[in-house]
């Protein structure tokens, strides 16, 4: 049976996995904000701790990162993204799986480096960012 729970970068279900009875049938994927970058950042108090309390038992996942925009939408590259953020700043937002996140680091880091200013909006995971940016309410993704 598959439980899922959303919320927390994770840590909702990983709590669950590692204070719920150990009947060696819990399990669950282990992803970028509460094993890489939760420790990292100051004064987050995490209620497990992801070395302790779980154990890892395969790698099955390995990752690419990329930029999505709506089908519908007016950026067709990374550089007509940029130059529509700089020719209003502030008004294009993208959706993240939470604050903290590696998508929300990662977009972070990218308006920096491109100058532009871009609102993000906390999801409870990817799947209903991903939603809105089908339906149009949110710009990238």
């Amino acid at each position: 049976m598959v439980e899922n729970r959303s919320g927390a970068n994770g840590m909702i279900a990983f709590e669950a996995i590692a204070k719920g009875k150990t009947d060696r049938h819990r399990a669950g994927p282990v992803h970028d904000r509460p094993n890489g970058v939760s420790p990292v950042l100051p004064g987050l108090v995490l209620p497990i701790d992801m070395n302790r309390d779980l154990r890892p038992v395969a790698r099955f996942v390995q990752a690419n990162w990329g930029i999505a925009v709506p089908k519908n939408s007016p950026y067709k590259t990374l550089a007509d993204l940029i130059a529509g953020a700089k020719a209003k700043p502030g008004s294009l937002n993208y959706g993240h799986s939470g604050i903290g996140s590696l998508q929300h680091l990662a977009t972070e880091w990218l308006a920096v480096k491109a100058g532009i200013k871009i609102q993000g909006i906390a999801y409870r995971g990817t799947g209903p960012a991903v939603l809105d940016l089908m339906g149009g309410r949110i710009d990238l993704v």
